[in-house]
C-alpha cells in the first residue's frame, strides 16, 4: 500500500544558511508536486468519485471535479494548509487556484494563519504570482493580510513591484490607504527594507497600471470640521450637519518630488534628479500612444501638478527664453542688414558700435552651442531622434562661418548668411510650440510637411514624369509643330511666361506650374494636335481637380487629428519644458523645486468634478455615424442568429414529440 505523506513530513529542519533552507522546501514541494500528478490520473475511481459527488450532493459536474481533485490533492499533502501553499506555490492556473482556495476555505481553512517557511502569507505568494483573482478573496475574507510582512519585511504590494506584476500592485495600491501609499513610496524605511522608488517606476515604465493607482491615491477627499456648537443645547445637530459628500479633495505632490531615494525636496539629504517623474512621464507618452499612456497624462493630478509648476516659475523662465532667442534673431538679421550696405563689411574699426554688437552675436551663438552639448550630454538618445536639434546646431555652424569667410573677405559669407539666417528663424517655432493656441498650428505645420507632403508629390511626381514624356513625345508625332531651328517647343507653344525652347524640361517646368499657379499648360491648342490636347486635359484633370482637392481634404484631416490630440501633446511638451527649467536651477543656491516645494493643496470638489469630466470626455470621444451605424448592424445580425437558434430548438422539439 502506498504510504502517505504525514504531517511529520512537512515540518522543515532548521538551517543555517538561506540557500539550504530554500533547497529543502524546492525538495519538499518537488515530491508533493509528483505525488499530486500521480493521483491527477483521470481514471475509472475519478470518475466514479466525480459521479458520486454530483448524486449525495445534486452540483455540477464541474464542480464535482473540482472538489474531488482537491480532495485528492489534500491526500497527497497532508494537510489542508500545506495544499493551499502547494496550490499557491506550484499551480500555474490561476482560475483552478482561486477555485480551489475558496473550497479550501469552505473546508475550514484559516488563510490567515497559513505561513510558509519565510513567513509569507498567502497574499505574498499571489503577489508574486499576480494572482489577482486569488488577492481579491483573500482581502475580502483577511483584510489584515494586505499590511502582514513576511521574514523579510516585505509586504505584499513591494514583493508585487519587485517582481514587476503590474496588476497585482495595482490592485494592492487601490486597496491600501493614502497615507499607507505615501509611506510606502517615501524614503523613511525600516532597516533591511529595499526602498520602493516611484521615479525608479516612472523612468522604467513598465507598470503603467500601478502608476495610474498610485496617482488616484494621491487625491483624498476633506470634509469640514463639524461645527462648534454646545453640546448641552445641541447635541446632535453639530453631526447632522455634517455633509455625506466631501466638499474638497486634497491633491498630493509629494511622491512626485521624490528622488531616487524616496526622499522629498524638504529633506536635507534630497538628491536632485537629472531626470524628474514628469519628464520621465512625457518621454514615455511619445513612445507608448496606448490607452494607460494617455489616461497617465490625463491625470488630474499630473494636470494639476503641472499646471502649478508652469504658473509659478517654468512659464517665467520659458518667456525670458523666447525673449532673449527673438531678440538673437532680430539682431542678427539687422547686422546682417547693415553690413549689406556697406562696402567693407568686414572693416569694423576700432571701438565700433557694430563689432561690438557682432560680438555679442557669436557670444550667444556660442552660449546656444554649449546649450545644446549640455542636452546631448543629459540625454543623448533623445538628443540625436530630435530634428529640431539638428536644425539648430546647422543654424549657429552657419552663423559662425559667415563670420569666419568675412574676416577672408570672401563673397560665399552672404550664401552662408542667407542659409544662416533662415535656419535660425525657423528655430522661433520651437518656443512657441508650448503655447496652447500657437502650438496647434506649428504641429499642424509639422505634420502636414513631414506626411503628408511627401505623400502628394510622391503621386504628383509620376503624374508629371508621365505627362512631360508622353507629351514630348505627342509632340513629335504632330509635324504641323515643326517650327524655325528645328524646334519642337517654344514659347507660342507653351506658356508666355516660361522662356526656353526645345528641352523636355520645359514642358516640365509648364507642368509644375500648372500645380503652382492653376493655370493652363500652353496657350493654344492648335500647335499641339489632338492627342496632345487630350494629355493636357487629362493632366489638368488630375491635377488641378483629383489631386488639389484631395491634398485640402487631408490637410483638413491632419488639422483634425491636430486638435484631438493637441491637450495630450500640450501637457506633455509643458511637463518636458517643466522638467528642463528645474533640471536647469539644479544648484542649491537656485533650486526652484526645493524653493516652491509644497506637499500637496486642497482644491473644491466642483473643480475636482470639472477635471474628471472632462477627462472622461477626452478618454471617450464621440462616436462617428459609421460607428453607429456598424454597432446597429452587429446588434440585428446577433438578433437574428439568436432567432435561428430558436427556429432551429422549436424545430427539433416539435420533430421529438412527432416520433
Amino acid at each position: 500500500m502506498e504510504r502517505r505523506i504525514s504531517p511529520d513530513d512537512l515540518i522543515l529542519p532548521k538551517s543555517n544558511t538561506d540557500d539550504e533552507q530554500e533547497g529543502i522546501v524546492n525538495g519538499l514541494i518537488s515530491s508533493q508536486y509528483r505525488r499530486a500528478a500521480t493521483m491527477e490520473n483521470l481514471d475509472e475511481a475519478f470518475y466514479e468519485s466525480v459521479s458520486q459527488e454530483v448524486r449525495e450532493q445534486g452540483i455540477e459536474r464541474f464542480m464535482a471535479m473540482d472538489l474531488v481533485r482537491i480532495k485528492r490533492l489534500i491526500d497527497a499533502c497532508g494537510s489542508k494548509e500545506d495544499t493551499a501553499l502547494f496550490l499557491l506555490e506550484e499551480w500555474n492556473y490561476e482560475p483552478q487556484v482561486s477555485r480551489f482556495i475558496r473550497l479550501l476555505s469552505d473546508f475550514g481553512v484559516d488563510f490567515g494563519s497559513v505561513k510558509d517557511f519565510f513567513r509569507n502569507t498567502p497574499l505574498h505568494i499571489a503577489a508574486k504570482k499576480n494572482y489577482t483573482l486569488v488577492g481579491d478573496y483573500l482581502m475580502d475574507r483577511f483584510p489584515s493580510m494586505l499590511l502582514t510582512a513576511n521574514a523579510q519585511n516585505e509586504l505584499p504590494v513591494e514583493i508585487a513591484i519587485r517582481n514587476y506584476q503590474d496588476d497585482m500592485a495595482a490592485f494592492l495600491i487601490r486597496r491600501m490607504d493614502h497615507r499607507r501609499v505615501k509611506d510606502l513610496f517615501s524614503g523613511i524605511k525600516e532597516q533591511g527594507k529595499d526602498i520602493v522608488s516611484f521615479l525608479k517606476m516612472t523612468k522604467e515604465f513598465k507598470m503603467q497600471k500601478t502608476i495610474v493607482a498610485v496617482l488616484d491615491s494621491l487625491i483624498s477627499p476633506r470634509w469640514p470640521h463639524q461645527p462648534s456648537l454646545p453640546s448641552d443645547i445641541l447635541p446632535c445637530l453639530s453631526w447632522e450637519q455634517l455633509p455625506e459628500t466631501p466638499t474638497h479633495y486634497y491633491v498630493a505632490y509629494d511622491i512626485l518630488e521624490s528622488d531616487d531615494n524616496g526622499r522629498f525636496p524638504d529633506d536635507t539629504r534630497y538628491e536632485h534628479p537629472q531626470k524628474s517623474c514628469l519628464y520621465n512621464l512625457a518621454s514615455h507618452w511619445h513612445k507608448n500612444l496606448d490607452e494607460i499612456a494617455e489616461g497617465i497624462i490625463n491625470h488630474i493630478v499630473i494636470q494639476l501638478f503641472t499646471e502649478r509648476k508652469w504658473r509659478k516659475y517654468a512659464s517665467f523662465w520659458c518667456r525670458i527664453r523666447f525673449y532673449h532667442y527673438m531678440f538673437f534673431v532680430i539682431a542678427l538679421g539687422t547686422s546682417l542688414v547693415y553690413s549689406v550696405r556697406l562696402d567693407e563689411p568686414h572693416d569694423y574699426g576700432y571701438f565700433s558700435l557694430r563689432g561690438a554688437f557682432d560680438a555679442w552675436i557669436l557670444f550667444t551663438t556660442f552660449f546656444f552651442m554649449v546649450e545644446e552639448i549640455v542636452e546631448f550630454k543629459r540625454e543623448p538618445l533623445t538628443f540625436v531622434k530630435d530634428p529640431w536639434n539638428y536644425l539648430n546646431i546647422s543654424g549657429y555652424v552657419l552663423i559662425f562661418l559667415t563670420f569666419v569667410f568675412r574676416v577672408q573677405r570672401r563673397n560665399h559669407q552672404w550664401t552662408f548668411a542667407c542659409f544662416a539666417f533662415s535656419i535660425n528663424s525657423l528655430g522661433i517655432f520651437k518656443y512657441t510650440s508650448r503655447d496652447r493656441y500657437i502650438g496647434e498650428y506649428v504641429k499642424c505645420l509639422y505634420k502636414v510637411i513631414y506626411r503628408d507632403m511627401p505623400r502628394f508629390l510622391y503621386v504628383f511626381s509620376i503624374i508629371l514624369f508621365t505627362f512631360t514624356i508622353s507629351y514630348y513625345l505627342a509632340l513629335q508625332a504632330h509635324k504641323e509643330t515643326v517650327l524655325l531651328n528645328g524646334e519642337l517647343v517654344n514659347n507660342r507653344t507653351l506658356r508666355n511666361d516660361i522662356s526656353c525652347t526645345g528641352e523636355i524640361w520645359c514642358v516640365m517646368l509648364a507642368g509644375l506650374f500648372a500645380w503652382l499657379d492653376g493655370t493652363f499648360v500652353v496657350n493654344t491648342f492648335e500647335a499641339v494636335g489632338v492627342f496632345g490636347g487630350f494629355l493636357i486635359l487629362a493632366f489638368m484633370l488630375s491635377v488641378t481637380i483629383i489631386l488639389l482637392n484631395m491634398l485640402i481634404a487631408q490637410l483638413s484631416l491632419t488639422y483634425e487629428t491636430v486638435q484631438e490630440e493637441s491637450q495630450h501633446s500640450f501637457t506633455a511638451m509643458r511637463m518636458q519644458a517643466v522638467a528642463v527649467v528645474e533640471w536647469g536651477s539644479r544648484f542649491r543656491f537656485w533650486n526652484v523645486r526645493k524653493k516652491y516645494y509644497v506637499a500637496g493643496e486642497i482644491k473644491p470638489r466642483a473643480e475636482i468634478a470639472a477635471m474628471l469630466q472632462k477627462c472622461r470626455e477626452r478618454s471617450e470621444p464621440d462616436k462617428s455615424i459609421t460607428d453607429h451605424l456598424k454597432e446597429i448592424g452587429a446588434r440585428f445580425t446577433a438578433v437574428e442568429t439568436n432567432l435561428q437558434t430558436l427556429r432551429c430548438e422549436l424545430e427539433s422539439v416539435i420533430q421529438k414529440k412527432k416520433g
